[in-house]
């Protein structure tokens, strides 16, 4: 009896000690408790409205990159598209800010806050959302709070992208 429990001490003992030389991990994107409206890409969490600085050289050179004049602010409105997410900006006081995230395909380096995914039907949507107070037409929905909204684009009746933008103030 006494040997049981002397092994299984000295067990435990190694068990510990291994532990701690163990790699620690981050939160990964699915642990993450995001707010509306942000999103979580290669665990750089960003959202509208804010500075795209760092955003952009974390997820370095877009795919497809296109600019115009920009109607409300000084310089020139801009949109980068990576291989999974198109990011809009508009320029404030020398800085490019976030005015639309959208999402155009689920993959596992992507999570965001809003149960809806791309390839949901409209029914489920329907049944997802039930509760809220949404904006729709044939071949989109949108769910707005506080200065942010989600806009569900629909084709074929199930969602292919998902917007999430800035409601202007």
């Amino acid at each position: 009896m006494r040997k049981k429990i002397i092994v299984s001490l000295l067990f435990a003992l190694v068990i510990t000690l291994f532990s701690g030389c163990a790699e620690k991990k981050t939160a990964s994107a699915d642990e993450r408790s995001l707010n509306f409206g942000e999103v979580c890409i290669n665990d750089i969490v960003f959202s509208v409205r804010t500075s795209f600085d760092k955003v952009k050289n974390e997820l370095g050179e877009p795919v497809k990159y296109q600019e115009s004049k920009s109607c409300l602010y000084d310089g020139f409105d801009k949109t980068y598209q990576y291989s999974d997410i198109t990011i809009s900006t508009y320029p404030l006081e020398g800085k490019e800010y976030i005015s639309s995230i959208t999402i155009l395909n689920e993959t596992k380096a992507i999570t965001y806050n809003c149960n809806v995914k791309i390839g949901d039907n409209m029914e489920e949507v329907n049944a997802k959302l039930k509760e809220k107070e949404l904006i729709t037409s044939s071949t989109c929905y949108q769910l707005e709070e506080t200065d942010r909204g989600f806009a569900f684009y629909f084709e074929d009746d199930v969602v292919s992208k998902i917007e999430i933008y800035s409601i202007a103030e």
